[in-house]
């Protein structure tokens, strides 16, 4: 509170109010009526006095006025401070009026005037008295209050009432009020507002002057418009800011009405009060301050704080929805769940509830979902409950394809996020009911024993530990003992010339192949072209436009292609006038996209008939045949440190190398089977174990004869067969290696009956069976192919004639199984000049027994075209066979038989 007092201008104001005026009968000259004042002069008085006096009195002073009297030549004035005197003459005044100054403020004076002249002195006029008007008071203060200003100050003399007067500038004050006493309240003021006060005393005479000012700051205006926001463990207050506050001071209760606790000040209208307790009301009121003081408590205002964290929450189910259970949060009236499938992924929403359960139906499928949940009032949502995860049934497979074939069905589809098995189940009509089979750990069945030409319905579900989700939509597949191809597609390269060499394809893991083949163009220079098949794309809009693998004016021959287990394909080729060996990395991501290429010989090799294998760590051996000095070479890739340097494998000196082929088994063993000529055909082998390297060239025919028509067949546990024609050709023998046994002695497989063979092809299935071909001529126009299968400790079963055309040339044999172990055989035939592609596939009937399906024509004759030659094949993980080969040497065609 500041009070500060300022002198006024004092204003003397004449009042007619409490004077005196008392008045004889008519003066008459020479008589007077009254009674005598009992002064004489000269010993006596000459006569009456004036006969009417009046006596006005002001602040400090009294006027007085009286009648003439005749004769008079002056007057004497006289004063008492008591009725009826005793006087003292204050003046002699020749007119009939007097002022007497310098009185006491607020006393009573008695008057008589008595006619002077040279007779002598007059009697007294009558008496007549005049109060002064009252003292300004003094002491004077004015304090603000926060509903009043208080206002006080000391008695005036004689004083009977006050008036007070007030005003927002100085010296001009206006009154608001009168007062009895010497205390005044003013509550009619504007708050934060400065005030001037004055007060005036009051007596019967009137009012005196001003006092002094007392100036003061009436106290601010209760906040308004105050708002509070509840947080997690605080509440957020603000208020819109009261006229001349300095600073703010908030209250608070738990309940609502006082007594209030003071929280805290601000001189700012926010204020945050922090370390409440999550789900809990509270009440406020903030009061204003300035100079003046403390004003008025706002209106109260209540604010919830948020809700605390959901605790104890438990998740179920999973199959595939997933329950979750929390305990209830303080004031909660609502909860929100969040979900996330993948470590350090965001949450998203998952869905509201009042209640503290809840069942998510949009879990992720196969995948853990984790959950939190977060409480929510009217001041919004709290902090986050503790997580809580829950593995869902993986969700229905994608892809399900069923391949049909003889008396069986293969299955497969695409590998389910979060599946650890998957159960197969079959149903001979469409609506059911289907019956359990079996539970696949990976993404292919083969349902065998079927009848052939009786539908049947597939349907398969993963499973996991949460347990075993939906049935994917069933797929249905009719046996035949016959191979079904696509309708051929033509893969026109990038630049006019002619197919050169016999196209090679391999597929990777997901069914995508890749198709390598050297074209020579016109001007004669020879390029490698590519193309892809992207086998989710399906048939024929998976395939790719072929290009250049890698543009150069380097002449590039004999392309052979491997893909590993990751989809890198490497492709093997010849380069350069010399023939070096080169090879190219190929990642499937991006499209085959073409790596550096690296070269995997010297300059001088002038390589020949290059082959390539690669194993399950994606490790690749090349192997291939050299001219000057005639030796076999090898090289190994490595995914982790590149190609090594070229080795020799076999270097007797012999007059020509032939056939060169290796196989891989699960470990990574690779064998590399060679023939060579002169003095005598010998066949030989050479063996690579991991950490161990090549192990030596061995002699594997055991024979003094020719020996030629050389293939191999190896299983993934590393056994391996060798086939090869012996006796002039009219022989088919084997040898077989066993990893804890070696090589053991070269028997026969098979005899021509006096025909001459010589082609050979062999492969393994899965579970060690043995397939074996051979293309035998009986010395007329009568050409054969003939097959043979070892099964598990069953031994050779019996010679069977798959083909057999008369007039025509059979040649290009190559034989293939698939995972489920199908075999599958390819060949080409000319007939009359005109080529054609040929097919067939083995049926197992029983597991140590079964047959060659009748030859199916893949490609469509066409004599425009030209002949269709040189046929290869590879067999992708579903058991699908894509075949390629060239059309008159200038175009190269593909198929997928299934």
């Amino acid at each position: 509170m500041t009070i500060r007092v300022r002198p006024v201008v004092v204003v003397a104001v004449m009042a007619a109010i409490g004077t005196s005026c008392i008045r004889t009968s008519p003066f008459k000259e020479g008589s007077q009526t009254g009674a005598d004042s009992g002064i004489a002069t000269d010993g006596g008085t000459t006569g009456p006095g004036p006969n009417w006096l009046a006596a006005m009195g002001s602040l400090n002073m009294v006027e007085l006025v009286w009648n003439a009297v005749s004769s008079a030549t002056g007057y004497a004035v006289m004063r008492a401070t008591a009725a009826g005197g005793p006087y003292t003459q204050i003046a002699a005044p020749t007119q009939t009026e007097y002022s007497d100054s310098g009185l006491a403020a607020g006393t009573t004076y008695y008057y008589v005037v008595a006619a002077l002249s040279p007779a002598g002195r007059s009697d007294n006029s009558v008496e007549a008295s005049a109060l002064t008007l009252p003292a300004a008071p003094t002491v004077f203060s004015a304090i603000a209050n926060p509903t009043s200003v208080s206002i006080n100050w000391t008695t005036a003399w004689s004083a009977t009432s006050y008036v007070v007067a007030r005003g927002v500038y100085p010296a001009a004050p206006v009154d608001i009020g009168d007062a009895s006493t010497t205390v005044f309240s003013d509550t009619s003021f504007a708050p934060g507002t400065w005030y001037y006060y004055v007060v005036r005393a009051q007596n019967a005479t009137g009012a005196g002057p001003n006092s002094l000012e007392a100036q003061v700051l009436t106290r601010p205006a209760a906040p308004s418009g105050i708002i509070a926001a509840g947080g997690d463990t605080s509440i957020a207050l603000s208020w819109d800011a009261s006229v001349s506050a300095t600073s703010y001071v908030v209250y608070r209760n738990i309940v609502s009405g006082e007594p209030y606790a003071q929280r805290g000040a601000t001189s700012a209208p926010t204020f945050t009060d922090t370390g409440l307790i999550a789900g809990s009301s509270y009440f406020y009121v903030v009061m204003a301050v300035n100079d003046g003081g403390e004003g008025l408590f706002s209106n109260e205002v209540v604010a919830l704080t948020r809700p605390p964290a959901p605790t104890d929450l438990v998740t179920t189910g999973g199959n595939p929805l997933v329950g979750l259970t929390w305990d209830a949060s303080v004031s909660a009236t609502s909860y929100s769940i969040y979900r996330r499938d993948a470590d350090g992924g965001v949450f998203v929403d998952a869905g509201t509830t009042i209640l503290p359960v809840f069942s998510d139906p949009n879990g992720s499928p196969g995948v853990t979902n984790t959950y939190i949940v977060r409480a929510s009032n009217s001041s919004g949502e709290g902090p986050a409950s503790a997580e809580a995860s829950r593995l869902t049934v993986p969700a229905a497979p994608a892809g399900l394809v069923a391949t049909p074939s003889d008396a069986r069905v293969s299955l497969t589809w695409l590998a389910t996020i979060g599946a650890t098995s998957y159960e197969v189940h079959r149903a001979v009509d469409a609506g059911g009911p289907f019956t359990s089979l079996d539970a696949s750990a990976s993404t292919l069945y083969n349902d065998t024993g079927l009848t052939n030409g009786q539908p049947y319905f597939y349907a398969v579900r993963a499973a996991n530990d949460a347990g075993v989700g939906p049935f994917c939509t069933a797929v249905s597949a009719t046996p035949s003992s016959s191979l079904r191809c696509e309708t051929p597609v033509a893969l026109p390269s990038a630049l006019d010339g002619s197919v050169s060499s016999a196209p090679q394809v391999a597929t990777g893991p997901n069914g995508d192949a890749l198709v390598a083949w050297e074209l020579t163009e016109p001007g004669g220079t020879h390029k490698i072209v590519t193309a892809r098949y992207v086998a989710s794309d399906g048939w024929p809009a998976g395939w790719r436009t072929p290009e250049i693998l890698e543009p150069s004016g380097e002449v590039q021959r004999n392309p052979v292609v491997a893909i590993d287990s990751a989809g890198y394909a490497t492709i093997v080729r010849l380069f350069g006038a010399l023939n070096e060996v080169w090879s190219i990395r190929i990642a499937p991501d991006g499209g085959w996209t073409t790596a550096s290429p690296v070269m995997i010989s010297d300059s001088l090799e002038n390589g020949q008939a290059p082959k390539v294998v690669v194993d399950g760590w994606g490790r690749v051996t090349a192997v291939w045949a050299k001219a000057m000095p005639k030796v076999s070479r090898a090289a190994r890739f490595d995914p982790d440190a590149g190609w090594s340097a070229p080795v020799t494998l076999t270097d007797a000196a012999v007059s020509n190398l032939n056939v060169i082929k290796p196989v891989v088994d699960s470990a990574g063993n690779t064998m590399v089977i060679g023939s060579r000529s002169g003095p005598s055909d010998q066949i030989w082998a050479n063996r690579y174990v991991p950490g161990q390297g090549w192990q030596g060239e061995l002699w594997i025919d055991g024979n003094t004869a020719p020996a030629g028509a050389v293939s191999a067949a190896g299983d993934p546990d590393g056994n391996v067969a060798v086939f090869f024609s012996d006796v002039g050709g009219q022989l088919v023998e084997s040898n077989r290696f066993e990893p804890d046994a070696g090589w053991g002695d070269a028997g026969p497989v098979a005899s021509t009956d006096g025909g001459l063979l010589y082609d050979t092809a062999a492969a393994a299935t899965p579970n060690g069976s043995i397939h074996v071909a051979w293309i035998a001529n009986f010395f007329s126009p009568n050409y054969s192919v003939v097959g043979s299968a070892s099964f598990i400790d069953a031994g050779w079963g019996p010679s069977t004639t798959i083909h057999t055309a008369s007039g025509i040339s059979s040649q290009s044999l190559s034989l293939a199984t698939s995972p489920t172990g199908r075999a599958t055989i390819l060949w080409s035939e000319t007939i009359a000049g005109l080529g054609r592609i040929l097919i067939s596939s083995y049926i197992l009937d029983t597991e140590g027994s079964g047959r060659w399906d009748d030859a199916g024509t893949v490609d469509i004759p066409n004599p425009d075209a030209g002949s269709a030659l040189f046929p290869s094949m590879a067999i992708d993980p579903f058991g699908n066979v894509v075949v390629v080969w060239s059309v008159g040497n200038s175009t190269t065609w593909a198929s997928l038989c299934r």
